[in-house]
């Protein structure tokens, strides 16, 4: 099994990290005899022309994440684990999947900060030139590592009174409502295959050029406002999505 993409020696990631995150998307679709190969220090070292302690950096932490496991006698195996599943039908059911209190743990709070936004941001919300809107950017961590980047633009009457530490611990969702009183009823959501970036490799621990899902969405009052907008990035060996239609 080749690599589709070979590590990137100018990345801000680790080699260790990016060998890590392509054996975890091969190793999925893997016999146990390709994982063996796979898993291999010489073929690594070979594969992607680095020392010993550098694929055994990448395959310890394997170990330590529970994404393998070492059987003695056997060798080193991929733990069976689903990628997180998300249903997608339903306003409520929607919100409540994302929530952050459903996660169990808060998100990292990257950036804060009153904005003027770009022009594509600003018409969705509705805002006069010049306008401004609070940038929330959050980072979601599943079994430590990170697996999501939220980017979020607040339209100003529905962020008054927001704080960091109420979207490190509540969806945005639950936080407007709670503080302000304005209720979402209606979402508009795109969901597309996108590359990661420097900047999102960076962030979320992945090579350059990594498959993300990326999820656009903006939320709307009964009076159809749109509350806010904004675009999460899944990674998508970590991520699936789901979604029901009824008649």
């Amino acid at each position: 099994m080749r690599a589709r993409e070979e590590v990137d020696r100018h990345a801000p990631v680790p080699l260790y990290e990016q060998i890590k995150n392509l054996l975890v998307a091969e190793l999925r679709h893997a016999s146990d005899r390709e994982q063996q190969r796979l898993l291999s220090d010489a073929a690594l070292m070979r594969r992607f022309g680095v020392s010993r302690m550098t694929v055994r950096s990448a395959v310890a932490d394997l170990v330590r994440q529970g994404v393998v496991m070492r059987v003695p006698g056997r060798g080193t195996f991929l733990v069976s684990r689903p990628p997180a599943t998300v249903r997608l039908d339903g306003l409520e059911r929607f919100v409540q999947e994302w929530s952050l209190e459903q996660q169990g743990q808060p998100a990292r709070i990257l950036g804060f900060d009153m904005v003027e936004p770009p022009a594509a941001i600003a018409l969705r919300l509705r805002l006069p030139e010049g306008g401004q809107a609070l940038l929330a950017r959050r980072l979601r961590e599943q079994d430590g590592e990170p697996v999501v980047l939220d980017e979020d633009y607040i339209a100003p009457w529905c962020a008054e009174g927001l704080s960091g530490e109420d979207l490190a611990t509540n969806s945005i969702f639950n936080a407007v409502e709670r503080l302000r009183g304005i209720r979402a009823v209606a979402v508009e959501q795109g969901i597309a295959a996108e590359k990661a970036d420097q900047r999102l490799a960076a962030i979320l621990r992945v090579s350059r050029g990594s498959a993300l899902l990326a999820r656009y969405v903006t939320f709307f009052t009964a009076k159809d406002e749109p509350m806010y907008t904004g675009v999460a990035y899944y990674r998508s060996d970590r991520f699936t999505f789901q979604m029901r239609v009824t008649r």
